[in-house]
This record gives structure tokens, sequence and C-alpha cells, in this order.
């Protein structure tokens, strides 16, 4: 079973040869939507349609609230990684 991914990258080339190797390789994931902003990446992500997300340190408007406004992604049954709780999210934007 693969993982559903989310993408959310500010530069397009690189985000276009990103979703290329994580397509191509035995990886064990989909990438289900490339999010154009972090609107685009907040909304589908409390559809409950991905269970991660790879985005860009410098996406425009990513930010501690932003995150924790995202983290966890408030779908039925969804809660955060033991190994990531939300303050660690919330302090570093990284995880």
């Amino acid at each position: 079973m693969r993982v559903p991914v989310l993408t959310a990258v500010s530069d397009a080339v690189w985000e276009a040869e990103l979703v290329a190797a994580l397509e191509r390789g035995d990886l064990g994931v989909a990438v289900v939507r490339r999010c154009v902003d972090l609107a685009d990446l907040l909304a589908t992500a409390t559809t409950g349609s991905a269970r991660a997300v790879v985005l860009s340190a410098d996406l425009r408007r990513l930010d501690r609230d932003a995150l924790t406004r995202w983290w966890p992604w408030p779908a039925p049954g969804r809660r955060a990684p033991s190994c990531c709780p939300p303050t660690c999210a919330g302090s570093t934007g990284t995880r």
C-alpha cells in the first residue's frame, strides 16, 4: 500500500523533479495532489486525502501560526504521530 502525499513546493522546476522521482521510485508513496500554495495545502489537508506532506521551508505564508492551525490535520480519526508532537512541528516548521 502506498502512502498518499501532498506537495507544496515554491520552486516549480524542483517540485516537478521531486514528484517525478517520488512517482517512479519504489518509495511506497503516491502524490495525490500538487498544491499551488499554502491555502491550497491547508484546504486539501483537511479533506483527509493524504497522510504526509512534502513542502518548502520558504513556502509563502508558512509560519508557526499556519502550522498550528494545520497540525494535526482535522480529518476524522487523524492524530499527530508520536514522533512529532504539535509543539515540535510548531517550533521549527521542518518536521
